[in-house]
């Protein structure tokens, strides 16, 4: 779910009962920013960590718990980062960090 203004996606009963059926069937559910309050009104936050652009300025800027990931704006690249952990699409440990190293620390390949 992207972020931005989602004033009223908040209240898009069939964008909600979407995220509610892919959360019970175990997808992979991924909100950043404003997104995350998409998925606080469709109930599947209850009992989870995550983080919003309301948290502390102390919390992590990416949480991950079970098949959702949240994240505050400023996380977009560890947000990104734990989606492709989630859909497993690194071949292995040095694929990860090979990524890492050039989308978050701007090493060249």
């Amino acid at each position: 779910m992207p972020g931005g203004e989602t004033a009223d996606l908040v209240h898009h009963t069939g964008l909600l009962d979407l995220i509610r059926t892919l959360h019970a069937a175990g997808k992979g559910i991924g909100a950043i920013c404003g997104g995350v309050s998409v998925l606080r009104a469709a109930g599947i936050l209850e009992n989870k960590a995550y983080v919003d652009n309301e948290s502390s300025p102390e919390s992590p800027n990416v949480v991950a718990d079970g098949n959702i990931i949240t994240a505050k704006a400023n996380g977009y690249v560890d947000f990104a980062l734990e989606i492709g952990r989630l859909m497993n699409i690194y071949k292995d440990q040095a694929d990860l960090q090979e990524t890492i190293d050039f989308f978050k620390y701007f090493k060249p390949v």
